[in-house]
């Protein structure tokens, strides 16, 4: 993927300027797969454990978890 996304970018010129898009769509790809594979590892799978775990670790605050239950938080999870 990396190899593709160089090559998108390298591509990019003012005639074709799409191909920046494409390489941006391949970063978002990568950068996805690598957060993924980030919260499994750590045993977290669903969009309240990720919350808690960023709350717990002073990396994010506590007002959504203070203000919506665990079964509305999964709710939204499903809406995302």
């Amino acid at each position: 993927a990396e190899a593709l996304t160089k090559a998108a970018v390298e591509l990019t010129t003012a005639e074709a300027p799409k191909w920046e898009f494409i390489a941006a769509r391949l970063l978002n790809h990568s950068f996805r797969c690598r957060n993924a594979q980030e919260w499994e590892g750590r045993g977290i799978g669903d969009l309240y454990g990720r919350l808690r775990y960023l709350t717990d670790n002073g990396l994010y605050g506590d007002y959504i978890l203070a203000h919506y239950t665990h079964k509305e938080i999964a709710m939204a999870e499903d809406f995302l």
